[in-house]
């Protein structure tokens, strides 16, 4: 599996389920019918991307946007942001600034101010 495989069977995942539990759960299933050597790949080029969203920079992105900052929920935040897909996640990645420019993030901040 490549690159361009890994971020496929992400994206793909969105568009075949509705819930972060449908998404795993299909992604399991697609990954049940992969040689092994293909799941070592995906977990590699997942572990990789990760690695690439765990920056100094990103977390100040992910505080300045959420207000808080364990290592936890910033490990969760890469996370989501890869579940975006490759051009959201390399996007903000390349420029953590931009993450205010995604539109889930923007709705989060439209929730917050409302409860206020």
């Amino acid at each position: 599996m490549d690159a361009d495989a890994f971020w496929e069977l992400i994206e793909r995942s969105g568009r075949e389920a509705d819930t972060k539990d449908g998404r795993l759960a299909w992604l399991d299933g697609e990954l049940s019918r992969c040689s092994a050597e293909e799941i070592v790949d995906f977990e590699t080029w997942s572990t990789s991307a990760a690695n690439q969203g765990c920056t100094w920079d990103m977390y100040a992105a992910y505080w300045s946007v959420f207000g808080m900052g364990s290592t936890d929920g910033f490990e969760y935040f890469v996370y989501w942001l890869m579940s975006l897909g490759r051009e959201a996640f390399e996007r903000v990645t390349e420029c953590p600034d931009r993450v205010i420019e995604l539109s889930q993030v923007l709705h989060v901040l439209k929730l917050r101010r409302t409860r206020l």
